[in-house]
C-alpha cells in the first residue's frame, strides 16, 4: 500500500504505511497545491489517483537528506504529513529507509510551510 492517507479516512494517515509523521492541517486553504509547495521550494514528485500530492525538498546538494511530504485536500483543508528522509531506500522495491519523523528539523520546517502557505493563502 502506499505511503500517505488511508483511503478510508482521509484525513487519517495510513498507521500501516509509515511509523509516524509530523501532521500539518492548514483550514480553509484556498489555493493551488502545487503553487503552494514550490512557493516553499519543493519539488513536484507524483501525484495519485485518490489525488495525494507526493514532494521533496533537497537540504544539500545531494539527493539525501531531504524533507518528503504527502499533501492532500479535504473538505476546504490542507493536509500534510512531512518527514526527513536520510537516505535513500536501501532495497530495490522498498518504501522503507532511514527517516526522521519529529525532531528540531521537522518543527523547523513544519512551521516554515506553514508560513509559507499562510502568506500564499491570503
Amino acid at each position: 500500500m502506499r505511503p500517505g492517507f488511508n483511503s478510508q479516512h482521509p484525513d487519517q494517515p495510513n498507521q500501516s504505511a509509515r511509523p509516524k509523521s509530523m501532521r500539518l492541517k492548514i483550514q480553509n486553504f484556498q489555493g493551488n497545491i502545487l503553487s503552494a509547495f514550490r512557493s516553499c521550494g519543493y519539488v513536484f514528485l507524483e501525484r495519485s489517483g485518490d489525488d495525494e500530492w507526493n514532494f521533496a525538498r533537497k537540504i544539500t546538494g545531494a539527493n539525501y537528506p531531504r524533507f518528503h511530504c504527502y499533501a492532500k485536500k479535504e473538505n476546504g483543508n490542507l493536509l500534510i504529513n512531512l518527514h526527513l528522509d536520510q537516505k535513500k531506500p536501501s532495497y530495490e522495491g522498498s518504501a522503507r529507509h532511514s527517516g526522521e519523523y519529529d525532531g528540531p528539523a521537522i518543527t523547523s520546517e513544519t512551521t516554515r510551510i506553514t508560513r509559507q502557505i499562510a502568506l500564499e493563502n491570503r
